[in-house]
Formats: structure tokens, sequence, C-alpha cells
């Protein structure tokens, strides 16, 4: 049986990769806006397919976004990453969050042929979202990034962990927990189902942050 709003909502705060393998989400971005933006989970009236203990299960199809529709969940204080192009790629171009951030979940809008990538530093952890262009296409953006950022999820060949394939899109959230951050992604294909979800960053116990 489908989850209703308040027990899909309740279950994201609780336990985000369970979730995450459970409801199949779209999230929209909030433009440029950062840090603390309040976001909402409703109900998007169609249906795809979530998993349950690996196996395809009929789920409703949820949005996370800024809008209230009124019959919504939330507000739910979230760390946003904005998109940003390829050509406007500057050593500037990351959202760093540390344990002054108060908001303990975190997302960018759908990847599509985009890269997500993060990396720890000293004072915290840089996150950054890279949409590519005509002339620079997804697999070099993931594969530049690499260059300088611990993880670099992207577009590539298939769908391993580090890249995904052409035909699939990506859903991105985080969740802070004991001031750890955990970063999942949720493969979904043309129809929205979910095709599984992975851990594309854990932050380490030994850089725990005081706030």
């Amino acid at each position: 049986m489908p989850l209703s709003l308040q027990n899909a909502y309740d279950l994201m705060q609780s336990d985000l990769e369970e979730f995450l393998n459970r409801v199949p989400i779209t999230i929209s971005g909030a433009g440029s806006k950062v840090k603390a933006v309040q976001y909402y989970l409703s109900d998007t009236g169609y249906s795809s397919f979530g998993k349950i203990k690996g196996m395809p299960s009929k789920e409703i199809r949820r949005r996370f976004s800024t809008m209230n529709y009124g019959s919504t969940k939330g507000p739910v204080s979230c760390i946003h990453i904005p998109v940003t192009s390829f050509d406007k790629l500057t050593s500037d171009s990351f959202v760093r969050v540390n344990g002054y951030n108060t908001s303990n979940f975190l997302c960018t809008t759908q990847l599509s042929g985009c890269t997500f990538a993060v990396r720890k530093n000293k004072d915290g952890l840089d996150f950054t979202h890279i949409q590519p262009t005509d002339t620079v296409h997804g697999p070099q953006v993931q594969q530049h990034m690499a260059q300088s950022y611990e993880v670099s999820f992207g577009r590539g060949q298939v769908s391993d962990g580090t890249t995904y394939a052409a035909g699939t899109s990506v859903t991105i959230m985080g969740q802070r927990k004991n001031n750890l951050w955990e970063v999942f992604a949720q493969y979904q294909d043309t129809d929205k189902n979910v095709l599984g979800v992975v851990c594309i960053y854990k932050e380490p116990s030994s850089v725990a942050y005081v706030t």
C-alpha cells in the first residue's frame, strides 16, 4: 500500500535512504538561493514504482519544492545547491556548509546530464552542481570535476555509484545526523520509477564540526 503523505514525510525525517528507495521524488530548484531555504513535500497526483527491500512497489510520486501547495508537509529548512553552468565555473562556484549552518537537509534540482560534486576542507564541506554546455558535455564535466573534488557524480556510460547512464535522471538529497552529512542519489528511469539508491558521500566522524 502506498505511503500517506504524512508517513512519507516522517520516513524522510527518520531514514532518508529508505525514503528515497521507497518514494519516487522530483526536486524543484530554488534559483540562486542557498543555505536555509524552506521546502515542502507534496503529492504530484501520479504514481511510479519505488522499492521495498529491493522489490518494485507502486508508490505515489512526491514533489519537494519551495511552493506550498496547501496539501503539503513542512516546511523543511534545506540547504539548496544552485546550478552553475560549466562556462561560468570559477574557483568560488560552490556552497560551503559547516557547523554554523542550522539546516539538516540538503538538495538540488534533478540531474539529467549535470554533475554534483563534494569535497571536504578545513572549514566544512563544499557542494556544487555543474551544468554542461553545448560544447562541454556531461561526461566531460564529470571528469573535469573529479580532478578537484572528492566526489564527482555525473553523466557517464553506466550507472555505477559515480556516474549515471543516458535515459536515467537522478535526485540528490542529503541529511545531517549527529552533525555528519550523508548524501544520496536516487536513480530514476524515464517513467520516474526508482531504479536504485546509492550513498555518494558519507562524512567521516573524524571531521565532525562543533556547533
